[in-house]
């Protein structure tokens, strides 16, 4: 599963749960999470503060939590999103 797959599934729930898709930060912090990154270098590419980007990065997982109907967080975003792709594909 490449970065792109991983964000558009993202968006994807994302927008079956509030109706909107993921804003540039959401997708800033979904690709930092799955290179690996921190959230003080998210908000420093993004040019916010860490706290609000930590904010934001927690109303993310809470959404995905939520439509998932399990806990997501930061460390375990990436094993969830390729679990959710092994289900889709072997249900078609």
């Amino acid at each position: 599963m490449n970065l792109e797959e991983v964000l558009k599934l993202a968006d994807a729930l994302v927008f079956a749960k509030t109706g909107q898709h993921l804003d540039d930060l959401q997708q800033a912090i979904a690709r930092g999470t799955l290179q690996g990154k921190k959230y003080s270098e998210i908000a420093q590419e993004k040019h916010c503060n860490e706290s609000y980007v930590r904010d934001v990065g927690a109303k993310l997982w809470q959404t995905l939590s939520k439509e998932l109907e399990e806990e997501v967080t930061k460390s375990n975003f990436r094993s969830t999103m390729e679990r959710l792709q092994i289900s889709l594909f072997s249900n078609v």
